[in-house]
């Protein structure tokens, strides 16, 4: 719903999904179902850390701007 909404707003910035995926799983607790989709808080915790390390990673074209001495 958030990111319809921003996509309604015409705001480009990314979004990033996370559920469980549309299959039958097997019938289970909650805890272990999670785990088994990469759900869990720590699995969310490494994924959202890396997707904002990629967001605040230098591209090439921003190493190509830097002077040499700051590379």
């Amino acid at each position: 719903a958030i990111a319809q909404e921003l996509r309604d707003a015409g705001l480009q910035v990314p979004v990033r999904g996370f559920g469980l995926p549309q299959r039958f799983l097997p019938h289970a607790k909650r805890p272990t179902l999670l785990g088994e989709v990469g759900l869990t808080g720590q699995d969310l915790a490494r994924e959202i850390a890396g997707l904002i390390a990629a967001l605040d990673a230098p591209s090439d074209d921003d190493m190509a701007t830097l002077p040499d001495d700051s590379r």
